[in-house]
């Protein structure tokens, strides 16, 4: 299986878990977001950095491959409240993901995409012993639309006034 994964630039040659809390994670816990197509990774990284001036950065689109054999759980949708999606769910998304990264048990987490319904993100767990045979089988240039760009730089000034 490909996933994939747009980061800056600098930081798209190797696998990095920075343990920062995320929807599906707390703080410390060694996770890697991965979606499940390059669109689904770039509505990502929009939704979080869209208004803090961002999208103008140098990018790039990491292709993950993850081993045939990769245990994966999953969390569908309608186990889930319908509000799970917004950023004050955390509460909600956190315990079920840290659950299966101290469970241990399965290299991903397939999750649904808060971004786009009927689509998915993975967490890779750097901490399972089949993080080894996970790689980096390339990387590209990312850009971000010039319209995205100019909403972004947009909402940076209105913010400002």
């Amino acid at each position: 299986m490909i996933l994939y994964r747009i980061t800056l630039k600098q930081y798209a040659k190797a696998l990095y878990a920075p343990g920062v809390p995320g929807r599906w994670n707390r703080r410390g816990e060694l996770v890697i977001y991965s979606s499940e197509s390059i669109a689904v990774a770039a509505l990502e990284n929009m939704a979080h950095r869209m208004g803090q001036g961002g999208l103008g950065a140098d990018f790039a689109c990491m292709q993950i491959q993850i081993p045939d054999a990769a245990g994966i759980e999953e969390i569908h949708p309608n186990s889930l409240p319908q509000d799970w999606g917004l950023p004050s769910s955390y509460i909600i998304t956190q315990p079920i993901g840290s659950a299966w990264y101290k469970a241990n048990e399965k290299l991903l987490l397939k999750v649904p995409a808060a971004t786009c319904a009927g689509q998915y993100n993975y967490l890779i767990n750097s901490q399972h012993k089949d993080f080894r045979s996970v790689e980096v089988i390339g990387t590209t240039p990312f850009m971000f639309d010039p319209r995205f760009k100019s909403i972004d730089e947009a909402l940076v000034r209105f913010k400002k006034n």
